[in-house]
């Protein structure tokens, strides 16, 4: 079980100060101006008190573009982040970083939608992938953390307990085939007591390390006189 982080540098480039910068037009010190600075970023929307309040724009001289929401000259409220590198975000800012809801796509194809916390995935959350799996669950400072169900383009589903990005705790892997593993999981491989089900109602109750089965009992169902398998 290959696991993906929704991992990422926090991408914010806040401007407290507008003191450095160039009215090149309009009003910017309570209206609507542009204003430009010497590293190359320019500014066009609404100034009040001399800084970047209420709606605007601002690129940067990499590419990178911010369309939304500022208050004292940082992103804050709703607005839309692109980056050179394809990188794309569309959510919530607090104080010129993500936090609240939003949407994430990755330039290698891979959605995030759910709670942000200062600039990394935290909270609820879906993560989608472009080879067909989807994640479900609770996020942790940019990993999958709590609570989660992983699904896989083969049919197999993933259900429980994950810890730092990967299978760690209670969970239970169900087969495209109808078998059922019911155990424990130690960084993405069955450790510990386990128990597995299988289509014809065999049942294997024991124990595995690392990955391992180690011992345990396979149990097949009995037939009743009639000749008919029971439980």
């Amino acid at each position: 079980m290959t696991l993906l982080f929704c991992s990422f540098l926090t991408f914010f480039l806040p401007i407290n100060s507008f003191g450095d910068g160039t009215c090149i037009e309009g009003n910017c010190k309570n209206g609507q101006g542009t204003m430009t600075f010497a590293d190359g970023v320019r500014y066009v929307g609404e100034f009040k008190g001399g800084s970047a309040n209420g709606q605007g724009t601002m690129t940067f001289p990499d590419g990178m573009k911010y369309i939304g929401e500022f208050r004292e000259g940082e992103f804050n409220g709703l607005g839309t982040e692109t980056f050179p590198n394809g990188l794309k975000y569309v959510g919530e800012y607090t104080e010129g970083e993500f936090n609240g809801k939003g949407i994430m796509t990755f330039p290698d194809g891979r959605t995030y939608i759910g709670e942000f916390s200062e600039g990394e995935c935290d909270g609820q959350g879906i993560m989608t992938f472009p080879d067909g799996r989807t994640y479900i669950g609770e996020f942790r400072e940019g990993e999958y953390d709590g609570q989660g169900t992983m699904t896989y383009p083969d049919g197999r589903t993933f259900a429980g307990e994950f810890k730092e990005g990967n299978a760690n705790g209670k969970g239970t892997m169900t087969y495209p085939d109808g078998r059922k593993y019911v155990g424990e999981y130690k960084e993405n491989r069955f450790d510990g007591q386990e128990i597995i089900t299988f289509p014809d109602r065999r049942k294997y109750v024991g124990e595995s390390t690392n990955g391992k089965f180690e011992e345990g009992v396979l149990a097949f169902p009995k037939e009743n006189s009639k000749g008919k398998k029971n439980d």
